[in-house]
């Protein structure tokens, strides 16, 4: 679609020029066109500067070569350098030579369009060589102006294919990841030590049932608690939620709309010199041509050309009132009888209110500019007719100019509109899959290391107590305390190691979780708990796995808060859903003391996530309220411990059918 869009272009440019070319050449104008041009020779002229505009877009310097030489050829048969048949040709080749051209070779297609000048034939005096060059110079810079606005319009229609490309997801298990491998890291340093002196203090218990070995344990395992505790703090607090993003349509049309505030603002304030320059320029080519006046009107020309100029100034903050204010300038001009300076004076003048107006681009705008170009052509019509073809060329390619870069300029910054959104939404996506993947990795890292601790913890309490009357006992539980912490430091390192992700821990043995149900029910036995399965109805797999990890979480809170007491498990499914209740008695023994305190924490998030809800209270006093939100700050998160003799009971409720965790979503593909 865009090539053939191209070529019509291309031949649009070739019918205008050619027609242009044609139309002048068949005027029999005074000294511009021979009578003796007759329509083989019109014909042939105006197809060559049509071949030269078609070829202008895809070879811009052989088209300006074809553009001279034809022009050259012309000026041998008789044709004056003053008529203006080859100008629509020569512009579209010195533009092209600026828009498609990358490098400065560009700037060898003016002496090309300039080759007839040198001819004998055409009588060139040095005020012609110089409009020629200023004339082909400005077409050449409009299309260095126009490309450089193409291509920023390119790099941001670029950027933003790639942030609508981007997977949001893949940002934030890549970010994941390094957190999970530092923060793996910081665990092992603190909690890994620890555990190696409760090994190393372990063994030598083992052989002398020393007594303060078995402390040794107990103290080192309470001192890493509370540093676990620490960093599991530092890990959630990470893992706040991000703010909204707003839509894109309004977020973009905003952001478009600020573009264009922060463009007007920055050519306002920083660009004085490139606001002053134009003016300069136009005042200083108007007061060179002001002593080639009429003794009578040079006065009065030269209040015009101060008052034209100043009118230049105010042409950004109010093209629309420069151009309607220079219009009637030109009119009461006419009307009064004062010839305009027919130079560069009145054509720089022209360009920059031209390309102020169609710049600009709004509706009222363009309707004052028509008013100005309608009045100058009347204006040259009437006192310099021949001068009105050069006139109406220098306008109308500068508004085409200045229409094509607007137009960059708008899809430039539309696309940084969209962008700086698809970038705030990117953000938010990354943001909100990194906090669920922190979650995630706290609870890992919770139920990995303190469930490791308060198990040694709680088998050297028991070493201590079986150490003067079963010996045996004793050692047996002290190799329990050598055990679980292997365990627990093999699973630490295979995580920090990127082998593992957060959630393989707790789904049972089929999915990597370093121990099965079995085993953590042996281990409540072996830690003095009475259990007794009151109920275990077949779950669907997807219940299975959350099942697993609420009994063994319950089960590890029962073996640090409640030490001997009774634990009744019971499973119900059903068609609704399946409710798991696991509910301890009294504590018969001390307590190794607290925990991390996260674990029921991150089950109530879990479990809320996945649309179910969990209960967690004392079993004496009002039953406890549903929780069906996420879990309060952590000062307030344990109940354990609150109520002694009492007994505490966990209840999670799971939802029938799965439910996909919320994560990161995918940004929409919104290309350019």
């Amino acid at each position: 679609m865009g090539r053939s869009w191209n070529i019509w272009e291309q031949c649009l440019a070739a019918a205008a020029a050619g027609l242009w070319a044609a139309g002048f050449l068949a005027a029999d104008g005074p000294a511009t066109a021979p009578a003796s041009f007759g329509p083989i020779a019109i014909t042939a002229l105006s197809l060559a500067w049509a071949a030269s505009a078609f070829l202008a877009r895809r070879l811009p310097l052989p088209a300006a070569a074809l553009c001279g030489a034809v022009q050259a050829a012309a000026v041998l048969l008789g044709l004056s350098m003053e008529n203006p048949a080859p100008l629509a040709a020569a512009l579209l080749s010195a533009y092209a030579c600026g828009r498609f051209v990358a490098d400065a070779a560009g700037l060898l297609g003016l002496p090309l369009l300039l080759a007839a000048l040198a001819l004998p034939a055409a009588g060139t005096q040095a005020g012609d060589a110089l409009f020629g060059s200023v004339l082909y110079g400005m077409a050449f810079a409009y299309g260095r102006l126009v490309r450089r606005r193409f291509t920023a319009s390119m790099q941001a229609a670029l950027a933003e294919s790639r942030l609508a490309a981007a997977d949001p997801q893949q940002a934030a298990e890549a970010q994941a990841a390094t957190e999970r491998e530092r923060t793996t890291a910081d665990v092992l340093a603190v909690v890994g030590t620890a555990m190696d002196s409760m090994h190393r203090a372990a063994l030598r218990a083992a052989k002398t049932l020393a007594p303060a070995d078995i402390q040794r344990i107990t103290a080192d395992g309470a001192a890493a608690v509370g540093q676990l505790k620490m960093l599991l703090v530092a890990l959630r607090g990470g893992a706040a939620a991000p703010l909204p993003v707003p839509a894109l349509g309004e977020a973009a049309g905003a952001t478009h709309a600020k573009a264009g505030g922060r463009r007007r603002a920055t050519s306002g304030a920083a660009s004085l010199a490139g606001w002053l320059a134009p003016t300069a320029v136009v005042l200083a080519l108007l007061a060179s041509e002001w002593p080639f006046l009429p003794p009578g009107p040079a006065v009065t020309g030269a209040a015009l050309g101060i008052f034209t100029a100043a009118l230049l100034l105010v042409r950004r903050r109010s093209p629309a009132l420069a151009c309607l204010a220079s219009a009637g300038l030109l009119g009461a001009g006419g009307l009064a009888g004062i010839p305009l300076p027919q130079g560069l004076g009145l054509a720089a003048a022209c360009v920059v209110l031209t390309w102020a107006a169609l710049a600009d681009g709004r509706l009222a705008v363009l309707l004052a500019w028509c008013v100005f170009a309608a009045a100058l052509l009347l204006v040259l019509a009437a006192q310099a007719p021949q001068n009105v073809p050069i006139n109406l060329g220098i306008v109308g390619f500068t508004g085409f100019a200045a229409h094509a870069w607007r137009t960059h300029g708008r899809a430039e910054w539309a696309a940084l509109g969209r962008s700086e959104v698809l970038a705030l939404r990117f953000a938010a996506d990354v943001d909100a899959g990194l906090a669920a993947e922190r979650l995630e990795l706290a609870r890992t890292v919770h139920d990995l290391a303190s469930h490791a601790l308060g198990g040694m913890v709680m088998q050297a309490g028991a070493a201590s107590v079986l150490a003067q009357g079963d010996p045996a006992e004793a050692r047996r539980a002290l190799a329990l305390v050598t055990e679980i912490g292997s365990s627990a430091r093999a699973g630490l390192a295979t995580l920090a190691a990127g082998s593992g992700d957060a959630g393989q821990w707790f789904g049972g043995q089929e999915h990597g979780s370093p121990e099965t149900l079995e085993q953590a029910l042996t281990r409540a036995h072996t830690a003095g708990l009475v259990v007794e399965v009151a109920r275990a109805d077949t779950t669907p797999p997807h219940q299975a796995v959350l099942v697993h990890r609420i009994v063994r979480e319950a089960l590890s809170n029962a073996i640090r808060h409640a030490p001997g007491s009774t634990v009744r498990i019971s499973v119900c499914a059903g068609p609704t859903g399946c409710t798991v209740t696991v509910e301890n008695g009294r504590s018969t023994a001390p307590s190794p003391g607290p925990g991390a305190g996260f674990g029921l924490r991150g089950l109530r998030e879990l479990l809320h996530a996945r649309g179910g809800s969990l209960d967690a209270g004392p079993t004496a006093g009002p039953a406890p309220a549903a929780v069906t939100s996420p879990a309060p700050a952590a000062g307030a998160a344990r109940t354990r411990g609150s109520s002694p003799a009492s007994g505490f009971v966990v209840r999670a409720v799971l939802p029938a059918l799965p439910q996909a965790v919320p994560g990161p979503r995918k940004a929409a593909p919104w290309g350019p």
